[in-house]
């Protein structure tokens, strides 16, 4: 268990530090709940959330493990964050 923690720790601060340096991530789906926007994406083959609530400086900035829901970053509101299209099917091919 310790192992898939640390495993699941360094990925999520990895997807972090990509967003927080402006880097393009796709997501896999979007939703607006009360406020608060919710993103899925998928990165090194594993499913997280990343949640914006708020505006300008009392904005929340959430990136969470979907594997272990209790871990979790709370990162300070970025300047912006770039998010892509999700890959169409035909792509692959």
């Amino acid at each position: 268990m310790t192992s898939h923690l640390t495993q699941e720790m360094e990925r999520l601060f990895a997807l972090s530090k990509l967003l927080c340096e402006g880097h393009e991530i796709e997501i896999s789906e979007s939703q607006e709940l009360e406020g608060v926007s919710v993103m899925f994406v998928n990165y090194s083959l594993h499913e997280y959330m990343v949640t914006f609530e708020g505006s300008g400086e009392d904005m929340i900035f959430c990136v969470r493990s979907m594997e272990l829901p209790e871990l979790y970053l709370r990162l300070p509101s970025p300047a912006y964050v770039r998010f892509g299209k999700s890959i169409q099917l035909e792509e692959l091919c």
